[in-house]
């Protein structure tokens, strides 16, 4: 099963696009007590909006191999209202948008490569895990009104709609 290792408490910053507040979130993704990837998050009230968009990493990052950072790969994602959707849901984005190319990140995929990837169900039990584990803590959000808060008012089908991608 796959759980999560907070680096460190939630991180208040500014929002570079708007100004307002956002929060950062990081740590490590364990699977059977051993490393297994990494995820960054930030999550954002943009025009009365949450959103979250996030990456995670998958590989040894070149700590264990001589391989170096080639075997990483990272997903990018965007959790919010997305159109034609009830609800908020996850959508694959560009990675290369979300993170900085750093040996770290390794090869960072597009939204086409993501969906082809063969770990994209990796990926999306990750967002799962994060969801279930970071979205749902009202703490986390900058506004201190978290996803559940914004499902509970999607009704009572909200608990799945967590869990949607698109």
């Amino acid at each position: 099963m796959l759980s999560l290792e907070k680096f460190a408490e939630p991180a208040a910053q500014s929002c570079p696009d708007c100004g307002g507040k956002r929060t950062f979130l990081s740590g490590g993704l364990i699977q059977d007590q051993k490393a297994v990837g990494l995820y960054s998050m930030h999550l954002y009230r943009h025009g009365g909006e949450r959103e979250a968009f996030l990456t995670v990493s998958f590989g040894d990052h070149g700590v264990d191999s001589d391989s170096g950072p080639a075997d990483t790969v990272t997903f990018g994602a965007r959790f919010g209202q997305t159109v034609g959707t009830e609800g908020p849901a996850f959508s694959a984005v560009n990675a290369k948008e979300l993170s900085p190319p750093t040996e770290l990140y390794g090869r960072r995929v597009d939204r086409d490569e993501a969906l082809a990837h063969p770990w994209i169900g990796r990926f999306w039990d990750a967002c799962d895990v994060l969801a279930d584990e970071l979205l749902l803590n009202r703490r986390n959000w900058p506004d201190g009104i978290g996803a559940a808060g914004v499902l509970r008012r999607a009704g009572s089908r909200a608990r799945h709609l967590l869990h949607r991608r698109v």
